[in-house]
């Protein structure tokens, strides 16, 4: 009887000890998962930014061909979304 009582309470600290390992894999996996996400929107807020500023560079660019005194204005209005962005 008591051989029935110990190897009962053996299985059912093995499988505390299983959910446990597995509970902690399963956080772990949940970081890795979060940390991925993050570095994706990340990425996307950056290249956004980016895709502004070379198209506000581009367009200033054209408008210096046309008005050369304007040069001071148009390239502060590049720099502006990146200053904002950085100085937050």
């Amino acid at each position: 009887m008591l051989g029935i009582a110990f190897g009962a309470r053996t299985r059912s600290l093995q499988r505390a000890e299983a959910r446990a390992a597995q509970l902690e894999l399963e956080q772990r996996e949940a970081v890795v998962a979060e940390r991925a996400r993050i570095a994706r929107e990340l990425h996307d807020v950056i290249a956004h930014s980016v895709s502004v500023m070379t198209v506000q560079a581009g367009a200033a660019e054209e408008m210096l061909k046309r008005d050369p005194s304007a040069r001071s204005s148009r390239c502060a209005r590049c720099r502006r979304p990146a200053a904002r962005r950085w100085s937050r």
